[in-house]
């Protein structure tokens, strides 16, 4: 083969591979349509190690939401909180890219009917990252909840039920070989006036209200 075929076999291959990379991104900017600005940020983290449990907040489904997101509303979209990484992810159209959004741009959101608020940039002196709204009860005050997941590992934990160390909740994919896990931990925010309460588990949330049986009890059935 010459010299000038084979530049000339290189620049059909390299406008070929261009036109498909055009066309893929054409598909992947016409399936998100007018929500475009939220699928242009990273890919969301891969958890390739094996693991027991998940490093999701409930679980890996993505499910309907909607979010405020840079100021704007956004519905009908596929949400989901890494909360390992403390970050939420959306799915694109095409039901395999999942994206982490900037969080710093998320003012609050709703996944499957439950209500999150980023409540740092909100003005709160808070911690970094969202925050479920559990309760709203009179007097001004709002109860959140926090999950972050941690990734350890011990041979002793098991699935919970399983024995007298559990991981913090149910894996029906369990594997008594694997010994890297998410260990679930939950904590508690309380918001009143003038004041900024933390609780790091349900039973310190409870005593901080021994003196209102009725939101006590409330609590204690959340």
């Amino acid at each position: 083969m010459s010299y000038t075929l084979r530049k000339m076999v290189a620049l059909v291959t390299c406008l070929v591979s261009f036109t498909a990379y055009s066309q893929t991104y054409e598909d992947y900017a016409s399936q998100a349509g007018e929500n475009m600005l939220l699928y242009r940020g990273s890919q969301a983290v891969q958890y390739r190690k094996a693991h027991n449990g998940n490093p999701y907040w409930y679980s890996q489904e993505f499910k309907d939401g909607s979010l405020v997101y840079n100021g704007k509303e956004y519905f009908n979209v596929k949400l989901n909180i890494d909360a390992a990484a403390g970050q939420l992810l959306i799915l694109h159209p095409n039901g395999v890219s999942q994206i982490t959004l900037y969080r710093n741009l998320v003012d609050s959101f709703t996944i499957d009917g439950k209500e999150y608020y980023n409540l740092k940039k909100q003005g709160y002196d808070v911690q970094e990252g969202f925050f479920e709204m559990m309760l709203e009860a009179d007097g001004g005050i709002r109860i959140y909840r926090r999950i972050d997941k941690i990734l350890q590992d011990d041979i002793r934990y098991h699935n919970q039920g399983s024995g007298d160390y559990e991981i913090g909740y149910y894996d029906p994919n369990y594997k008594r070989n694997v010994h890297p896990y998410f260990y679930n931990k939950e904590s508690f925010l309380v918001i009143q006036p003038g004041k900024i309460l933390t609780a790091r588990n349900r039973k310190a949330l409870a005593s901080i209200f021994r003196k209102n049986k009725e939101l006590r009890r409330t609590i204690e059935n959340l």
